[in-house]
């Protein structure tokens, strides 16, 4: 007898964050146990040092049958877990989740209802709504600073296919609102092999890169957004270096475009390809200016970044982005906060208090943390 493969796997990454994990877990199993047979949890422990193993030990005893799980034998950095996580899920569906993130409540259920909706065959993404927040010290209150919720929109619509593939709709690179279709993952995996070796080996963006790849191999398929908040994220505390930020939004971004445009499916959308590659100069650009306005421009070596740029970009871009670096270094912080301000007033007018909170609190959470390390654990 063959057993039937469940409609969705919650694929979690995870790296030393048994807190964290313990959390998720025990937030989404009592919903998953809801639903018989529809929903599997797999498990990806990157040679952690901390108690994962046992935690999750201790959830397949009280939940028997419903985790899958693994542990490597070495730490393979963040993206080549992603990629083993996904490769051990079953489901038809894939739902690669972060294990900092969480899932409200009856959140699963609108997931299987969305899934259960679509034809398999021709669905090769849904994407969920999802609510950022950040608890404040003084009152240990949650308070709400963004949503990709659309209001005057249904519940579930159509995405665009160049709103895919030019990562152009809400949160397009948060990967805890991403549900990829299995099958047509597992071929990428299987006749792509070279390119997802060489996409992660970029280091940043590989789910990202996956269903871009997948869109642009498969032209028949389709993706929906599910338009109810189903996924709620912390505001983080990751501080970024300016050799971070050009690390994952230059040199990554360009190079998995690049890929995208060798792969030989890329046929009547190199323009769009070629223009988000263009768009992430200004983004590099803008994201020194916002750290400098907020408290976090750090770099370790002024003459190394500016090197650094001229070793990457073309001469052009390189001057623009030294010029940049340079003007964030020499102007005082207050002056650029202060502009910044005004620009947020002028452009959004009676709702810019809401935006100027947004990009308060989460360039300040980021001035705040740890350097993030790219390239180890998740």
């Amino acid at each position: 007898m063959i057993e039937k493969k469940p409609l969705l796997s919650i694929a979690i990454p995870t790296y030393n964050r048994a807190k964290f994990l313990k959390n998720l877990l025990g937030m989404i199993l009592p919903q998953v146990l809801e639903l018989p047979g529809l929903v599997q949890v797999c498990i990806s422990n990157n040679k952690s040092t901390d108690e994962t193993g046992d935690l999750v030990a201790g959830f397949q005893q009280q939940y028997p049958e419903l985790i899958k799980y693994q542990e490597q034998e070495r730490n393979f950095g963040a993206h080549t877990n992603f990629l083993k996580v996904m490769e051990m899920s079953d489901g038809q569906f894939v739902w690669l989740l972060g294990d900092d993130d969480t899932v409200v409540a009856g959140g699963i259920k609108k997931v299987i209802d969305a899934l259960a909706a679509c034809n398999p065959k021709e669905t090769g993404l849904l994407a969920l709504a999802c609510q950022s927040y950040f608890v404040e010290s003084s009152s240990g209150r949650e308070i709400t600073y963004s949503s990709t919720l659309q209001k005057n929109k249904p519940v579930r619509y159509a995405i665009d296919r160049n709103e895919v593939i030019g990562q152009s709709f809400p949160a397009a690179v948060f990967i805890s609102i991403l549900l990829l279709n299995n099958d047509f993952l597992k071929k990428i995996f299987q006749e792509e092999k070279d390119l997802v070796k060489k996409a992660v080996e970029a280091k940043e963006f590989i789910h990202t890169f996956l269903y871009r790849l997948m869109f642009l191999k498969y032209r028949q398929l389709q993706a929906l957004w599910v338009n109810e908040i189903i996924v709620r994220d912390e505001a983080h505390r990751y501080k970024f270096y300016v050799e971070d930020i050009f690390q994952i939004h230059y040199i990554t971004w360009v190079r998995l475009c690049d890929l995208l445009l060798s792969s030989g499916y890329a046929a009547g959308y190199e323009s769009m390809i070629a223009k988000d590659k263009r768009r992430v100069v200004k983004m590099v650009m803008m994201e020194m200016a916002m750290m400098k306005c907020f408290g976090g421009f750090n770099y370790t070596s002024f003459s190394k970044c500016i090197q650094r740029f001229f070793q990457e970009a073309p001469v052009r871009l390189a001057l623009a982005f030294s010029f940049s670096f340079v003007v964030c270094a020499v102007v005082p912080s207050f002056m650029l906060r202060n502009l910044y301000k005004a620009f947020v007033r002028l452009k959004h007018g009676g709702n810019w208090k809401n935006i100027w909170l947004y990009v308060t609190v989460k360039n300040a959470n980021m001035a705040q943390g740890s350097r993030r390390l790219f390239d180890y654990g998740t």
